[in-house]
């Protein structure tokens, strides 16, 4: 038996890949096959980097953006612009409705993906919750005039109510003016 063995330790010896190795296991002695790693040619990293180097990236597809994506990033921007950025050119009632909104409703609006804040923005998707839809620039411009008239007629009303207080005055001024019956 131990001819045996010995004669099979030589022949896995002879093939050259593996070793017999000595190796403390436990507190005793053992023999353990192992690969021959001494005979193993290096890699050639420089061809491996130079062919690396040859072959070019593929050049990024731009996709064009859709409308809604265009205007929700103009939105992102007028709610959130980074320094030295030029702002948004958005519509005047894109831009007053932005304006009106809570800081917790522009933060809200500025977390959504550029696509679903335009398709908001447009009026194609539901507003998100806890927003208004936006209105159309036909009913801006109705809010408008008639802001504008209301202030008009403010105005109006103030410059009557001015002129009737002064009338009054200018009357107790004139009564007391004049000479009081004795009684």
């Amino acid at each position: 038996m131990k001819r045996f063995l010995l004669a099979l330790l030589a022949a896995i010896a002879a093939l050259g890949r593996t070793t017999l190795v000595a190796v403390l296991e436990s507190g005793r002695w053992v023999w353990r096959v192992a690969r021959a790693v001494a005979n193993v040619p290096e890699p050639d990293v420089a061809a491996a980097i130079a062919e690396a180097d040859a072959v070019e990236p593929p050049a990024p597809a731009l996709v064009p953006l859709t409308e809604a994506e265009r205007m929700g990033r103009q939105v992102i921007c007028h709610l959130a612009p980074f320094g030295g950025e030029e702002p948004a050119d958005l519509p005047e009632y894109v831009a007053a409705y932005l304006d009106r909104l809570t800081p917790t409703q522009r933060i809200d609006l500025a977390s959504l993906k550029p696509g679903r804040v335009g398709a908001f923005v447009l009026g194609t998707e539901a507003p998100p919750s806890g927003l208004l839809p936006v209105p159309s620039e036909a009913e801006y411009e109705l809010a408008k005039n008639n802001l504008a008239c209301a202030r008009q007629e403010a105005i109006e009303t103030a410059e009557a109510n001015r002129l009737f207080a002064l009338s009054v005055i200018e009357d107790l001024i004139a009564d007391c003016d004049r000479p009081r019956k004795a009684a």
